[in-house]
């Protein structure tokens, strides 16, 4: 059975045939829509990739195809952020948790209301999930600290140009983490990409938790720098070598203290895991405007980045008795809903787009509103399908950004011109309320990354 029309079918629910195929458990289907190079990336009408459902059916063998064939493990729905370890832990799939984690997903990611995949667990009253989970860690903190010991990247208090002098000698994916001179005691992560420097701030709240923005958290530096030495997860690449602190550097270190989280105490989402905001904007994204926000937001990122990082503005971590996300639900005629007038937008003066037209792959951006995603809009009456950029707000942000939002359409509506980018409609998905722009897609991506890049050739107007 080869037949071309298996891998373009979507059902009533946006299902593809490799997201059913996944979740009735029929393997050998699996396996041959993925010979077929069916679009692992693609999204059914709730936002979930096939790993979701994998993870979400306990399907073990499923997961593994999908991974050989390069799916995207910490894909995020969009309207929730939950990843597939959210949705295994959620369900209790203690099989599909523990694969996942071997196969290397963060441990302690956060989804959009800052609920860790450990926490959904526990509220569920799935205890051996929840200690699988918090013990991972512990299983791999002795290895991951013989394979890059602190003492390798860790340098003291040093200043931003020696930094990036040392990042820049050392080439490309150099790194190195230093104490802020700004801020005795917090830490910065310098790296070289692409001949341009960047530096981020580590959070480490409470001296508890460490991360980068909203980006996972972890129980040490060791951990989270041997976790972007494997993965990008927001970053414009992965981390490669680190450069290691000179003995001036080193002395320095000795002075600098950092209180690293116990392996085995208290989860993310307890009591001892708050991370105090550091502040932070929503700068526009690859889109533009108020809701876009670009990778790494601003509070913690120097200079800005592209736009295909997945970091939010830093809010607080719950604690741990926080009541879970609902899983999405399924509804076959979910576009049929009508607690939502889909022409009800007070005012953005665009075209309503149905949300069945639409077609969402993988993730641009993400700001405090709403994620920033990349898509193909089906128009049909003949009109061939045309690629698109779709930014998000999502329904627990419509009561203090729906007014913005809709402001922005307005504006983006009456405005045509070869150097602003086009706004072809309005979007609501009918089940959650959640809004959308669709707007021209720009192949090139960042502006502010294109300008970063050519910086000889741009040249002032007068």
């Amino acid at each position: 059975m080869s037949d071309p029309n298996l891998v373009k079918y979507r059902d009533r629910a946006g299902r593809t045939s490799l997201h059913l195929a996944v979740l009735s458990g029929n393997i050998q289907m699996t396996d041959l829509l993925l010979k077929m190079k069916s679009d692992t990336r693609l999204r059914d009408c709730d936002g979930c990739s096939p790993v979701h459902l994998a993870a979400r059916s306990n399907n073990v063998e499923a997961l593994v195809l999908l991974f050989k064939f390069g799916a995207e493990l910490t894909a995020r729905v969009p309207s929730t952020g939950w990843s597939p370890l959210h949705e295994a832990a959620y369900y209790g799939n203690i099989e599909v948790t523990q694969k996942l984690l071997e196969l290397g997903v963060p441990v302690h990611p956060r989804c959009h209301r800052q609920r860790t995949p450990a926490e959904l667990a526990r509220t569920r009253g799935h205890d051996q999930v929840t200690e699988l989970i918090e013990g991972w860690t512990k299983k791999i903190n002795g290895r991951v600290r013989q394979a890059i010991p602190e003492q390798r990247f860790l340098h003291g208090q040093i200043d931003r140009n020696q930094a990036s002098d040392m990042c820049l000698q050392a080439g490309e994916g150099a790194f190195l983490v230093r104490e802020s001179r700004r801020r005795p005691g917090d830490l910065v992560l310098t790296v070289n990409f692409s001949g341009k420097i960047f530096n981020y701030e580590v959070r480490n709240g409470d001296h508890l938790w460490f991360s980068i923005d909203e980006g996972p958290m972890f129980e040490s530096i060791v951990l989270l720098i041997d976790y972007y030495m494997k993965n990008a997860d927001g970053l414009p690449s992965k981390l490669t070598h680190p450069v290691e602190p000179v003995d001036e550097a080193r002395h320095t270190l000795k002075k600098l203290q950092i209180a690293q989280n116990p392996v085995s105490g208290p989860g993310p989402g307890g009591q001892h895991g708050g991370h105090p905001g550091m502040g932070g904007g929503h700068p526009g994204g690859p889109m533009g405007g108020p809701h876009g926000g670009g990778p790494m937001n601003g509070s913690t990122i120097l200079p800005p980045m592209h736009g295909n990082g997945r970091h939010l503005p830093h809010t607080d971590v719950p604690s741990r008795r926080a009541q879970p996300t609902p899983p999405p639900t399924h509804n076959p005629n979910a576009h049929q809903a009508t607690n939502y007038d889909p022409n009800e937008f007070k005012g953005a003066e665009a075209p309503h787009i149905p949300y069945e037209q639409l077609e969402m792959t993988d993730q641009l951006g993400e700001g405090e509103f709403g994620s920033v995603l990349r898509g193909v809009w089906h128009p049909g009456q003949n009109i061939p399908p045309r690629h698109v950029a779709i930014k998000t707000l999502r329904p627990e942000s419509l009561v203090n950004g729906e007014k913005e939002f809709v402001r922005e359409a307005a504006v983006m509506s009456r405005l045509n011109h070869p150097s602003i980018v086009t706004l072809y409609g309005v979007c609501r998905e009918n089940r959650s309320g959640m809004l959308m722009l669709v707007q021209e897609l720009l192949n090139v991506g960042s502006a502010l990354e294109f300008i970063l890049s050519h910086a000889k050739e741009v040249r002032e107007y007068p």
